[in-house]
């Protein structure tokens, strides 16, 4: 059963699967604590969102400073 119902989910689930992350993953926790654990999934998203906007910066200033140097 594919629903975000939680009254429903409760009612008649065993167990609760989600996806994420392009993978289908047995949720072992209750249904309660589902939301704390998809914050906790969006800051680790964010987090990898902005380490890989420093790297991109990062690799922009280090061409940037290659081609002055080859520049002079």
């Amino acid at each position: 059963m594919i629903s975000h119902d939680r009254h429903l989910l409760r009612s008649v689930c065993d167990e609760l699967l989600i996806v994420h992350d392009r993978i289908v993953d047995r949720f072992d926790r209750s249904l309660d604590d589902y939301p704390a654990w998809l914050r906790g999934q969006e800051e680790k998203f964010e987090q990898a969102a902005a380490i890989s906007t420093i790297e991109a910066l990062e690799w922009e200033w280090l061409d940037a400073s290659e081609n002055l140097e080859q520049a002079t």
